[in-house]
């Protein structure tokens, strides 16, 4: 009964050439899904990062938010070389910001053309620009359900809250790369070990896996057909 209320086998990837990663700061296309982007890439999918702050946090004087956006970008973009993956695209956002932005909703819809797949923050999570990001994606989604356009499959990603997975990524062949990756973003690992976080979690998500799994990711998987038919407001 367990298999209920969490996988016991690791499930496969979807079948996607287009795939668009929606990070609500530079750092989260590798915590929370970079095993899964890499693994794309590799298959030969067409992977676009799109970042949606500028992850400045709470820096103060305009210098110093100036250069913490420098350096979080080149974070970013050595991540994504290590994973396989094209530069990300920056949109530079104000961090903690999105909740108030408008259009936001808009702007993320005109990614969704010919895309397959999207890979974005689980509604789960708890910084508010991660909610953000997810709650904004489920807008554009709404949008092109009433255009009747056509939808991509979505897989939702954990970083700061445990979700409740129906979806386990194997990322055991990728994990060096992604552990690599993690190592990029020294401005945020003097803040907070976050690498070691996100290295338990994804080993603890093998707890229902076989052995040979050392690490895995956990989605939430909605397909096209789910979120036609869906209450979205109750996903």
């Amino acid at each position: 009964m367990e298999h209920w209320f969490i996988p016991y086998e690791p499930a496969a990837l979807p079948a996607a050439q287009r795939v668009l990663v929606l990070a609500p700061h530079p750092d989260d296309e590798v915590f929370g899904c970079g095993g899964a982007a890499a693994l794309l890439a590799r298959r030969g999918a067409a992977v676009r990062v799109v970042i949606l702050t500028d992850g400045a946090g709470l820096a103060g004087s305009e210098s110093e938010r100036e250069a913490i956006v420098a350096q979080r970008r080149q974070e970013s973009i050595a991540a994504s070389a290590v994973l396989g993956l094209a530069e990300p695209v920056f949109w530079g956002l104000p961090d903690r910001s999105l909740a108030n932005q408008s259009g936001l909703s808009e702007r993320i819809d005109a990614l969704l053309t010919d895309v397959d797949l999207v890979l974005a923050p689980n509604l789960t999570e708890i910084h508010p620009d991660h909610v953000s990001t997810a709650r904004a994606l489920l807008n554009a989604i709404r949008s092109r359900v009433t255009a009747e356009a056509a939808l991509p499959e979505l897989l939702l990603y954990e970083v700061g809250a445990l979700s409740a997975p129906d979806c386990l990524i194997d990322i055991t062949s990728v994990w060096p790369l992604k552990r690599q990756a993690m190592q990029c973003f020294a401005s945020q690992l003097v803040l907070q070990d976050y690498a070691r976080h996100i290295e338990g979690l994804n080993a603890f998500r093998t707890y229902t896996l076989g052995p040979e799994v050392s690490h895995a990711e956990a989605y939430r998987r909605i397909s096209p057909e789910d979120l036609r038919n869906a209450d979205l407001d109750a996903l």
